[in-house]
């Protein structure tokens, strides 16, 4: 019955979807079709209401392929080594040392700097606890992490 008008949604979706894995209108409709098929008994209010629920969880469908898609480019789950691991430090040959004096560096470039990472990266606090210690927001921690990561990388690899 409404085959045809979900048909005309996802290929309109699939048109504004970048680097989309599946380009097949009917994928996505078969795909809404599992996810429908999971609702306890919705009651739909009128065709409308259906086609509309139906256009938006396609569009979940999609950001979902993105997020696999980004995670499987960004390492797909792979346990980053912790910088404070000092076994695995050891063994690249001194950059343990390299490290610390960094640290040093950076301490005395930015206290605040140091700190952020301090908790985020050697203790392992998340955003909210790093932002709470510090009495910083979390978007702060998360730009000052991101400074410091930077910041360090630099002063090692020179």
């Amino acid at each position: 019955m409404f085959w045809g008008d979900l048909l005309l949604r996802a290929q309109a979706l699939l048109r504004r979807e970048r680097g989309s894995l599946d380009s097949e209108p009917a994928a996505l409709v078969s795909e809404l079709y599992l996810r429908l098929r999971c609702l306890e008994m919705p009651s739909w209010e009128s065709p409308d209401h259906f086609l509309g629920v139906s256009a938006r969880m396609m569009k979940q469908v999609l950001i979902d392929r993105a997020r696999t898609r980004d995670r499987q480019k960004r390492g797909n789950g792979a346990t980053p080594i912790p910088l404070c691991d000092a076994d695995g430090l050891a063994s690249c040959g001194g950059q343990e040392l390299a490290l610390r004096h960094a640290l040093g560096k950076l301490g005395k470039h930015s206290p605040l700097l140091a700190r952020v990472f301090f908790h985020r990266f050697l203790q392992g606090l998340s955003t909210q606890e790093t932002a709470s210690l510090c009495g910083i927001s979390i978007a702060t921690v998360k730009r000052y992490g991101q400074e410091a990561r930077q910041w360090l990388s630099r002063a090692i690899c020179v």
